[in-house]
């Protein structure tokens, strides 16, 4: 079957091979894998402020701006999509690997759970229910 989408992640899910069609380089075809394994999947945006993060098969927006977080996750699916939110309100993260690690931001979060999320700025250390919370609460003290 040779199918033809604009929709990039039902490609990179179902295809088991690509032809991606850019401006700069033509036609790169290959194994879906081999593409993204060995950095390819850059050259359908170049020179622009969107990324492909070859952890999830996924383009985001490059974040800009100076505003910036330390950020632990109980698990990978709830770091992802801390990330997604974070990085939506321009917030760049620093990944910690333990909730000791130390770090200079003035902001921490750790996200225990998606209901759990304990946000610590220089003045406060509270607790948030849900990610609709925690962006509210960000951007009030920013």
């Amino acid at each position: 079957i040779l199918l033809s989408t604009h929709d990039i992640d039902q490609a990179l899910v179902l295809a088991d091979k690509l032809w991606l069609l850019t401006k700069g380089q033509g036609i790169i075809c290959g194994t879906t894998e081999d593409i993204i394994l060995q950095h390819k999947m850059e050259n359908l945006f170049p020179n622009s402020n969107i990324k492909f993060d070859y952890d999830h098969g996924v383009y985001y927006p490059t974040v800009h701006g100076d505003k910036k977080l330390a950020l632990y996750a109980s698990d990978k699916t709830l770091l992802h999509w801390c990330l997604n939110a974070l990085n939506r309100i321009g917030y760049s993260c620093k990944i910690l690997q333990s909730t000791d690690e130390q770090c200079n931001h003035k902001i921490k979060l750790v996200a225990d759970s998606p209901n759990k999320l304990h946000l610590q700025t220089q003045k406060h250390s509270l607790t948030l229910n849900n990610f609709e919370e925690l962006l509210t609460t960000l951007f009030l003290i920013n």
